[in-house]
């Protein structure tokens, strides 16, 4: 029984391929991997800069050609950043990368790049041909460099964070750019002796930072670019960053650093929100503590807690809360902002 069943079977494989053989019928298998690759030159941008994408072979069998047909390009939200149909790219070699096309990254966030590609051979005195489709994925990222966020008062008419020495500090947050801005935050680094004598930081917005929630900086930029449940649960990361280096040359420190990043109001537009912030000290001490607004700017109507991709501008300027004599003389640029006041201790 088991000898006539294999001659059955054997029967069926001669009879499947005698059809073939005599209709021309294509085999083909779907979405093979690792064949070639689709990718762009570097695995990060910024805002506003172009993007080359580019395909290469890499595992090609000798004597073999991958023609890479379709590519697309997809943004932080899925719709399409760019795409490319009815390509004709050969790929021979493990070697040559072959250029596929250039698009503008105008969003903030993860980028993906799909491509699909087919290999075609033949075999036998009927020509009879195989094909295999191929597919290949690649993500990147893009980093805002929006800076469209002020808080005033500044030491300066140049743009800039305020770096608080005095407290209370009167101080008004807006959008200098397209607005509304919404999910507005603070970044607040102190160096290590106001950490030390820290109690707490309170807003008549309504938000307290306590010495608990600041954190040790230990990277090279701030904020950190993806959520973390330990800074704040709903912390949506951010495609903004500050450089460390630059910020403790701003403070004046060589030493360590801590931060905190806490939500502060739910948008901000070109009219001026006026907030008092102020600093209680356990010892008193001289302290200083670097206020950054971060927020994020949507093109669509977009109901996600979605990465910043805006921020406060960085400059040199540090002067936030002067002596009487020279808030005389920097007020008068921000007139048209409206007025503003700073109150201080009674010695």
């Amino acid at each position: 029984m088991q000898k006539r069943q294999l001659i059955i079977i054997a029967l069926l494989a001669v009879t499947f391929v005698g059809m073939v053989l005599t209709s021309g019928v294509k085999a083909q298998n779907i979405a093979i991997e690792n064949s070639f690759t689709v990718y762009t030159e570097r695995e990060e941008y910024e805002m506003g800069d172009i993007v080359n994408v580019l395909a290469k072979g890499s595992s090609i069998p000798l004597g073999k050609t991958i023609t890479v047909t379709d590519v697309t390009a997809y943004d932080i939200f899925n719709q399409t950043a760019a795409e490319w149909h009815d390509l004709s790219i050969i790929l021979n070699d493990n070697q040559t990368e072959k250029f596929v096309g250039s698009f503008a990254a105008l969003e903030a966030g993860t980028y993906t790049v799909n491509a699909t590609a087919s290999d075609v051979g033949t075999f036998n005195v009927n020509a009879i041909t195989t094909g295999s489709i191929h597919s290949s994925c690649w993500k990147f990222f893009c980093w805002s460099k929006m800076h469209n966020i002020k808080i005033i008062p500044e030491g300066s008419t140049s743009t800039g964070e305020p770096l608080i020495t005095n407290s209370p500090a009167n101080l008004l947050l807006y959008s200098v750019g397209h607005s509304p801005i919404k999910n507005v935050w603070l970044l607040l680094v102190i160096n290590e002796n106001t950490y030390d004598n820290l109690d707490t930081i309170t807003t008549t917005l309504g938000v307290t930072v306590s010495k608990s929630d600041f954190k040790l900086v230990t990277t090279s930029w701030l904020p950190l670019f993806s959520a973390d449940l330990s800074i704040n649960p709903t912390y949506p990361g951010s495609c903004i960053r500050y450089q460390v280096s630059a910020i403790k040359d701003k403070i004046g420190t060589t030493g360590n650093l801590y931060f905190a990043c806490v939500h502060l109001v739910d948008e901000i537009t070109t009219t001026p929100t006026a907030f008092t912030l102020t600093v209680n000290m356990n010892t008193p001490t001289n302290f200083k503590v670097l206020l950054i607004a971060l927020g994020r700017y949507n093109k669509i109507t977009c109901t996600e807690s979605l990465p910043f991709n805006e921020g406060s501008a960085y400059s040199n300027s540090t002067l936030v809360i002067p002596e009487l004599e020279t808030i005389l003389l920097i007020t008068a640029p921000l007139c048209a902002l409206g007025a503003y006041t700073v109150k201080r201790k009674r010695k």
